[in-house]
């Protein structure tokens, strides 16, 4: 079930001026165990450009095709009878994630920092259902996180990327071959093969296929990197633009083999077809490619490198510099009120038991002074008792002896802010009791 809004058909049929340049020949694959995909028994070789860019590509069996500056960390070992369906290269250009069908995110690291490393989200195993298919994914800024989309519309979050939704639950015209995160991650697109796009989080809708009739299926999309709008590409390279410029397109061309994959150039786009084509448009720059000596498994996706950590928001980005410190809080003691029509806000009692009225404390600390005086008469001193004010209920007690010339001071701490009330008891008819309360407040920087 696509979606349907206004959309731009931008499907020339005049032929696209695209230099294709052979790569250097592959080692033959070595077989490995029964029924597991073929291993290079070394790196490929990389193109001679010079450029600060690069791409790599992944095929069906796992292996990785690297050109300009793109690293090569080794192919998956993963596949077995399963297939390769995605790459992407890290934020910090040291490693990838090749996402295979069958379930399993399998990890290749290039030689990054201990703390990229850490940071980083590795490989996981995706739980799918009878006939699901994991085909595409789709890092966080600082690859703590990624996405692994299915054919029927799951997203499926690890690391600390979040869930926003999906269409597991919707049925679709079209099964999903790709889904692409927003540049903060903190959304994602998906594209259905009848051109459906579907948008959860910060994603926009500008508009898809859906409901159109196409000539060939829709096998990716693009999102525009001035963050409006995206391009869709169909198998036989044709281009369908959404509130982002056209490039230029293969629509038209005769093809060796079918475009499986695109990805977004800072002003532009890049196919890739099965057979290892690289078709570029803007200014995302050709390095080479596979088109003259294509490999035994078909190409499934591609995944652009660039210099500008920047932009890609990788975890090797220096962090911003700290904030300045805060100003240290200022606490000062403040008198409670317990008797308004005592000056120094002091309760006393000279018979039986009384209390003080209700009081707020709202500070880190209380001190309770006390003192209990029998003027020269007998006594056995004064009892005290902190009660909370909503319930009655106990929450501290203590007793201070009595003597004839020295007031007897002992300081208590109410553990928790809240309402309180003291009661004061003494024991001779003599005896007289007082106490009073200070709070511990901040006063300024408090926040």
């Amino acid at each position: 079930m696509g979606i349907i809004g206004t959309f731009a058909l931008l499907h020339p049929t005049e032929t696209i001026p695209v230099s294709l340049r052979a790569r250097a020949a592959l080692a033959a694959f070595a077989l490995g165990l029964s029924g597991m995909a073929g291993v290079l028994t070394h790196p490929p070789i990389a193109s001679a450009a010079t450029s600060s860019s690069g791409y790599l590509m992944v095929d069906q069996a796992g292996h990785v095709y690297p050109f300009g500056s793109a690293p090569f960390c080794g192919h998956s070992d993963m596949v077995f009878s399963n297939k390769a369906t995605d790459v992407e290269i890290t934020p910090n250009n040291k490693g990838y994630w090749i996402l295979i069908d069958g379930g399993f995110v399998d990890f290749e690291d290039c030689g990054m920092s201990a703390d990229d490393f850490l940071a980083y989200e590795h490989n996981n195993i995706v739980s799918l259902a009878t006939g699901e298919k994991a085909v595409s994914l789709s890092a966080l800024p600082d690859g703590t996180g990624y996405w692994v989309f299915t054919n029927r519309g799951r997203a499926i979050p690890f690391g600390n990327a979040q869930f926003y939704g999906d269409m597991a639950s919707t049925p679709l015209n079209g099964a999903i071959l790709g889904s692409v995160a927003t540049s903060t991650g903190k959304g994602y697109w998906m594209v259905g093969s009848d051109g459906g796009i579907f948008s959860f989080g910060n994603a926009k809708f500008y508009g898809s296929m859906g409901g159109k009739v196409l000539n060939k299926p829709v096998m990716s999309m693009a999102p525009d990197p001035d963050g409006v709008g995206y391009w869709l590409v169909a198998s036989d390279g044709g281009i369908f633009a959404f509130d982002a410029l056209f490039k230029g397109s293969m629509g038209g061309t005769p093809l060796n083999k079918p475009v499986s994959g695109m990805v977004p150039g800072a002003n532009g786009y890049m196919m890739v077809g099965e057979d290892g084509g690289i078709f570029s448009f803007g200014d995302v720059a050709f390095l080479g490619s596979l088109g003259a000596t294509p490999p035994s498994s078909p190409i499934r996706a591609v995944s652009l490198w660039t210099d500008d950590d920047v932009i890609l928001g990788g975890a090797g980005t220096p962090p911003p510099p700290p904030p300045p410190p805060k100003p240290a809080a200022v606490w000062e003691w403040t008198t409670v009120d317990l008797d308004s029509n005592d000056p120094n806000h002091d309760v006393y009692g000279d018979s039986a038991t009384s209390q003080t009225t209700p009081f707020t404390v709202s500070g880190r600390n209380q001190e309770v002074y006390t003192s209990c005086t029998d003027n020269g008469t007998y006594s056995y001193g004064c009892h005290f008792t902190l009660r909370n004010y909503a319930t009655g209920a106990w929450e501290d007690g203590w007793s201070v002896d009595a003597t004839a010339t020295t007031e007897v001071r002992q300081r208590h701490v109410v553990v928790e802010p809240g309402t309180y009330y003291i009661e004061g008891s003494e024991y001779g008819d003599a005896t007289i009791w007082v106490v009073g309360l200070e709070d511990e407040r901040c006063t300024a920087n408090c926040s």
